[in-house]
C-alpha cells in the first residue's frame, strides 16, 4: 500500500488536519487515509467521478483504511471539481474540520 516514507512525507503535509478533508485522486488520498488511520482521525477524500473510476483500486484501499471517499459528480467530475467541493465542505464545516 505505502511505506513508512510515504506516511512520514504526508504527515508533514497533513499533521494539522485533525479531521482531514482532502481532494485528489490516487496516491495522495491513499496516503492521507493511511496517516489518518494511524492516528485514529476521521478522513474524507474528495474525488471526481472520473478519477474514482480510474483509481478504483486506490479507492478500495482508501475505504479499507476507514476513510470516506466522496465522489464528486458536478462539472467535469475531475480533480478541479473535487477541490471545489472539498473547499465548499470545509467552509460549511469549519468548526469541526481543519
Amino acid at each position: 500500500m505505502g511505506g513508512r516514507d510515504d506516511v512520514q512525507e504526508q504527515l508533514g503535509t497533513d499533521l494539522g488536519d485533525w479531521n482531514a478533508g482532502k481532494s485528489g485522486a490516487g496516491q495522495h488520498g491513499l496516503v492521507t487515509a493511511m496517516a489518518c488511520a494511524l492516528f485514529g482521525i476521521g478522513c474524507d477524500i474528495f474525488m471526481g467521478s472520473v478519477d474514482v473510476r480510474h483509481q478504483a483500486l486506490n479507492v478500495t484501499r482508501t475505504e479499507l483504511l476507514g476513510a470516506r471517499v466522496v465522489e464528486v459528480r458536478s462539472g467535469s467530475q475531475t480533480l478541479k471539481d473535487a477541490i471545489n467541493e472539498a473547499m465548499r465542505n470545509w467552509i460549511a464545516t469549519s468548526t469541526t474540520t481543519h
